[in-house]
C-alpha cells in the first residue's frame, strides 16, 4: 500500500514577517522564493540550516489538497488547506 503523500511549504512561524531573522548570506534566496513558498531550493534550505533561517520553518500538508492559503497576521503565517471539502491548517 503506497504511503501518504505530501506537499512540503515553507511559513514564517513568529512575529516579525516572513524572512525576518534570516542570515544575510541567505537573504537572497529566501526573497527569491517569496511567492513560490514550495521550492524544493528554499525548503531543503529551512530544513538544512535551520540556525540561519530565522523563524521559518517547513510544514506539510497532503499533496491531495485541492487549495492552501497561507494567512499572515503580524508576520506570522499560518496555512490553510483543503482535502475532501473540509478546511484544515497546519
Amino acid at each position: 500500500m503506497k504511503g501518504l503523500e505530501i506537499m512540503k511549504l515553507v511559513i514564517n512561524e513568529t512575529y516579525g514577517g516572513y524572512g525576518y531573522g534570516v542570515a544575510d548570506k541567505f537573504d537572497a534566496l529566501v526573497k527569491k522564493y517569496e511567492d513560490d513558498r514550495t521550492a524544493p531550493e528554499l525548503v531543503a534550505f529551512v530544513e538544512g540550516y535551520s540556525d540561519d533561517c530565522g523563524d521559518l520553518n517547513v510544514v506539510e500538508i497532503p499533496d491531495e489538497s485541492t487549495d492552501y492559503l497561507i494567512d499572515e497576521y503580524d508576520g506570522a503565517e499560518t496555512v490553510f488547506y483543503v482535502v475532501n471539502g473540509k478546511i484544515y491548517t497546519a
